[in-house]
């Protein structure tokens, strides 16, 4: 999270996977103005999943592998989330004839591995921890002085 300037959520229902350029159309503008503002920052877009279940297998004690099974399908739920967000955001993006440095954006899978909430207590906590953030960083490609390592 360090370097981070501003972040974007977007939620959705469980085991969802597919987010259509006008469900979302007032979160992609949001990150369209904020990637604008800031031309160059990298823009993380990331997968997030609720770890209520692997919690539960875990409290039921489910074996390791069958709980590292739950993580990596997690892992790549969240990131197949990332990913067709990022796809649907620059669907936009080409609908409203936005330019876009598509190698600015980056999907990637984490997961269940940074909720919002662990565990969640209530419905609404569980829902917040599905989510795809973007996550807009600022990286310097260079330093601006040497220091030796």
């Amino acid at each position: 999270e360090e370097g981070t300037l501003f972040i974007v959520e977007i939620g959705f229902a469980p085991n969802q996977e597919n987010f259509s350029s006008n469900q979302y159309a007032s979160d992609f503008q949001k990150a369209v103005e904020i990637a604008q503002t800031y031309n160059g920052a990298l823009i993380i877009i990331e997968g997030h999943s609720d770890p209520l279940a692997i919690l539960k297998a875990e409290k039921k004690g489910e074996s390791q592998a069958v709980i590292n099974q739950m993580k990596q399908k997690a892992k790549n739920l969240s990131y197949r989330r990332g990913q067709a967000v990022r796809d649907s955001f620059l669907k936009y993006c080409a609908q409203k004839n936005l330019v876009v440095d598509e190698s600015q954006f980056v999907a990637i899978g984490l997961g269940a591995t940074m909720p919002k909430y662990n565990p969640p207590r209530t419905e609404a906590e569980w829902n917040a921890n599905r989510r795809v953030v973007f996550r807009i960083k600022q990286m310097e490609a260079e330093l601006s002085g040497f220091e030796p390592l």
